[in-house]
């Protein structure tokens, strides 16, 4: 009688396990589309929410606009001017008296933005097929650095884009092309300031960091260095003055 008990206890414990479990609704119901739900008289399933990850990736990207402007050269000794940045880009961009022949160039900024840094100013009609206006290194330079102490210097003059950011990189520029060698150059240079006028390029040296760029004139063209009286000292043939740029809004 004893053993008969523990049997029949035996084969209800077995008859539980093997018994599959009852699904319950939403695990039956849980895969079909809405489409499938309305035909079983089901309610629809609630709208999934999106992660702000999810949310973030589908963002809008932020709206912008470009200015037109030209880029007055004054003296830094005294204030006065002395022209505008010409259309004339050769191996480097001339001085103009002449408003007509100043080279038009355009920044893009943010709605609402009036500038900021590291921007390329796009040529807007220059007569080479380059697409910026920045930094080219100098054809005597040892290196790609300027610096206190060196006569390296740059070009102000047309190139191919480069990263904001970056260090001396090798797009394709008009000096390279006019002097059939290989010259580094940046375009992201620029800090621009379309209500203030504020105007100027800062070279990013080859360790990444940002290096002290002066602006002078040479014989009525446009260059940069870290010292001007380094170059002085190597190219005295002609006078080094030290100029700045502003911002005029193009017409």
């Amino acid at each position: 009688m004893r053993a008969f008990a523990i049997l029949s206890a035996l084969a209800a414990l077995s008859s539980a396990v093997a018994a599959p479990p009852v699904p319950s609704k939403a695990s039956a119901y849980g895969d079909l589309t809405n489409g499938e739900r309305l035909a079983r008289g089901l309610p629809l399933k609630a709208p999934a929410r999106r992660t702000k990850a999810a949310r973030d990736s589908a963002a809008s990207p932020v709206p912008s606009y470009t200015a037109k402007g030209h880029l007055l050269v004054r003296n830094a000794s005294d204030n006065s001017v002395i022209g505008y940045a010409s259309k004339d880009v050769s191996i480097t961009t001339f001085i103009t008296p002449n408003l007509d022949d100043a080279l038009t160039v355009s920044v893009t900024l943010p709605v609402g933005a009036t500038g900021g840094s590291q921007l390329n100013l796009a040529q807007a009609d220059s007569p080479n097929a380059f697409t910026s206006f920045g930094l080219v290194q100098g054809r005597d330079d040892t290196t790609t650095d300027i610096s206190a102490g060196s006569s390296n210097y740059l070009y102000i003059s047309s190139t191919n884009d480069t990263p904001a950011g970056s260090s001396p990189q090798q797009p394709g520029n008009a000096p390279s092309n006019l002097n059939g060698s290989a010259l580094s150059s940046e375009s992201a240079v620029w800090t621009i300031d379309i209500v203030s006028g504020t105007a100027f390029p800062i070279w990013i040296n080859s360790d990444g960091v940002a290096a002290t760029t002066q602006l002078f004139t040479q014989s009525n063209a446009l260059f940069a260095s870290g010292d001007l009286d380094a170059v002085y000292a190597k190219f005295s043939l002609l006078p080094v003055t030290p100029i700045t740029l502003t911002w005029v809004p193009a017409v």
